[in-house]
């Protein structure tokens, strides 16, 4: 095997640091919730705390899920947020609205945009515990692809918000599971996996071996080349 074939090996392994997919499923980072009063459980983007949106004790609650998203292309996504089986509602129709976050806090959990909806009635506490998918629209991957590779932040909002009706829902007390999104589209880690950096590794100590001993030899540079 020729230096400049073992090159042509270092650069593909280097190219494959890049672990490109069409789908990824990414894990909150960080959650928690916001109340009417300006109190605020965790503003702390790489920590997982209780969350829940709704009203309670007259109060509006807002909840957050920061994601760090990968590079690439999104042309799909989906929100699924851990819906626990001590949720309830006193209201008779309402609407849990995904919004972009402009930062962790009350008036920021309400974003301009909303990225996708679902009834609250659909999440509601009759239902055993588990998952519930909300598809992300197309503003939603706009925004999603404006921000790859960096840390986004969805505020969860519930409307009408009736002082007098309280709603907890999309929430739980004990920790994990987290909410998580599934991305479809050319998308890729921006973080290479240390494996790759072994495989590079070992290629180039294959090279620098390789050169020395032709050293050794007396071998010519350009005969080692050859």
């Amino acid at each position: 095997m020729t230096v400049i074939t073992r090159l042509v090996l270092v650069g593909a392994l280097l190219g494959s640091m890049a672990d490109t997919a069409s789908a990824d499923t990414i894990t909150a980072s960080g959650q928690g919730w916001c109340k009417g009063d300006g109190m605020c459980n965790s503003t702390t983007a790489s920590t997982i705390n209780n969350t829940f949106a709704g009203s309670l004790s007259g109060f509006e609650y807002r909840d957050w899920f920061a994601f760090r998203l990968p590079l690439g292309d999104i042309t799909a996504g989906t929100l699924n947020i851990w819906n626990d089986e001590a949720n309830f509602t006193d209201v008779a129709a309402a609407t849990f609205e995904v919004r972009d976050a402009s930062e962790i806090s009350f008036g920021g959990l309400l974003g301009a945009t909303m990225l996708g909806s679902i009834s609250v009635q659909l999440a509601d506490a009759g239902v055993s515990s588990h998952f519930v998918s909300i598809p992300l629209n197309p503003d939603a991957i706009r925004l999603l692809n404006a921000a790859d590779g960096s840390l986004f932040v969805l505020g969860g909002v519930v409307t009408p918000f009736v002082p007098t009706s309280p709603v907890q829902i999309f929430g739980y007390t004990s920790g994990p599971p987290a909410a998580f999104l599934e991305l479809s589209g050319d998308l890729s880690s921006p973080v290479p996996e240390p494996a790759s950096y072994l495989l590079v590794a070992m290629g180039l100590a294959v090279l620098v071996l390789t050169r020395r001993k032709g050293a050794h030899a007396g071998t010519p540079l350009i005969e080692a080349m050859s």
